[in-house]
């Protein structure tokens, strides 16, 4: 669409803006028929916008149809490379949205920052979500990165707590898991753990999202999730084998970052997990010093817990029974319980057990984090030597090879014990 030059293009353009701006098709349709050539195509030359991207400020968009039949390029461009569809996801106008998707409006355009129409989407509300249904249901690219190498799908996770859907939507269609910002090093799955978004990250990781990655501050996601105290998220990263042992520039373990919270499971559980109790970052404090200073004495007790079973372990002969395998072999459980289950009662018996070989068959086959050695001494833990079964449910619960402290049922909520009423008194 060209831009309007001459005098009497500007006269009659602006009268043609001013007629869409107030609804007006019959005068506009006779402004055309007796105007400049092609007026409706014309764009003004302040910011270059057309009459379709006026059109589509108007939530309802009444004007879109008759601008449509008048010969208006659905795809026209602004100044700053913004199509009216672009204009429309913007301002969460999904009406005029939807009736430029159904003139077969291009959802792959970008403009001059180089994001596509998904960037003006992302908002948590569901206006801008129907805005972004439309958009993803007519072909916009779910990987499209702006100028800067920033890709759509980070900026979703960055907004994880409001526009779950939306992350979710574009893992589905094929976002990449590891999309990563190239300044920062920050990815698509901190910035979930930084929201606690529980759904999102779960489908990073079965996507193939990388748990260990680090950003320019040599951060993982383990570190922001123990930031916001996020056990849920701790539980899952586990299950995906995440490093404990992984420490940031101000060498802080994702321990001193759960201790800076005083969440007292986070620092149970990372403790448990393999991060070092007695690692000092650069201001000479473990993450206890950290939780003693800050006055947090419920955190601090489970860390002083913690290292007094270390201490005693760490002893000449001691054996420890919670090794580190078994615990990532627990969380990892956990995790795929549902699907574990649904495959072991297609090979129970009637009496809800299974044979031994099917049930090691299963463990490799959705390749269980443990090797041949590890395999055969669980199965040895598990198996009833007189029949030679194994008890799937015992093994989901992880009690036979670990401690009650160390099971995934010790962070459920305690219940209630209901009290006893007072027995009435006899007359």
């Amino acid at each position: 669409m060209a831009m309007a030059t001459e005098l009497l293009e500007f006269v009659q353009l602006y009268k043609a803006l001013q007629f869409v701006r107030q609804k007006d098709a019959a005068q506009l349709e006779k402004l055309i028929k007796f105007g400049v050539p092609n007026l409706i195509q014309l764009r003004e030359p302040c910011n270059g916008a057309g009459a379709m991207h006026l059109a589509v400020e108007d939530y309802c968009g009444i004007m879109c149809k008759p601008l449509l039949k008048f010969g208006v390029d659905p795809d026209t461009q602004d100044a700053k490379g913004y199509t009216p569809a672009m204009k429309a996801a913007q301002l969460g106008h999904d009406l005029p949205l939807e009736i430029l998707a159904k003139a077969k409006a291009d959802m792959t355009v970008i403009n001059k920052e180089g994001k596509g129409i998904l960037f003006y989407c992302i908002y948590p509300n569901n206006r801008h979500l129907r805005c972004f249904n439309i958009a993803l249901d007519n072909g916009a690219d779910v990987n499209n990165s702006s100028s800067e190498g920033i890709p759509v799908l980070l900026m979703a996770c960055e907004l994880a707590w409001g526009c779950k859907d939306m992350c979710l939507r574009l893992l589905d269609k094929g976002a990449n898991p590891n999309a990563v910002h190239p300044a920062t090093g920050l990815t698509a799955l901190m910035e979930a753990a930084r929201n606690g978004a529980v759904e999102v990250i779960r489908v990073i990781l079965e996507k193939g999202g990388n748990v260990n990655m680090i950003d320019q501050k040599q951060r993982a996601a383990i570190h922001f999730a123990a930031r916001g105290g996020y056990l849920e998220v701790l539980k899952l990263l586990s299950a995906y084998n995440a490093d404990m042992s992984i420490f940031d520039k101000e060498e802080n373990t994702a321990l001193h970052h759960a201790a800076i919270g005083g969440f007292a499971n986070c620092c149970k559980f990372l403790g448990q997990r393999g991060c070092n109790l007695n690692w000092k970052n650069r201001k000479f404090q473990t993450a206890r010093d950290i939780a003693k200073k800050s006055g947090f004495k419920a955190a601090g007790k489970e860390m002083r817990k913690l290292m007094s079973r270390l201490e005693k372990y760490s002893k000449p002969g001691a054996k420890n029974p919670n090794p580190s395998w078994a615990i990532t072999l627990h969380d990892w459980t956990f995790e795929h319980q549902k699907a574990l289950r649904e495959l072991f009662q297609k090979v129970a018996r009637d009496d809800g057990n299974i044979d031994e070989e099917n049930f090691t068959t299963i463990l490799k086959m959705k390749k269980a984090p443990i090797n041949e050695e590890q395999l055969e001494t669980i199965s040895k833990l598990h198996v009833k030597s007189k029949v030679n079964t194994i008890n799937p449910e015992e093994f989901l619960q992880g009690s036979k090879y670990l401690e009650k402290e160390f099971l995934m049922a010790a962070y459920e909520p305690k219940k209630e014990r209901k009290k006893k009423g007072k027995k009435a008194k006899k007359k």
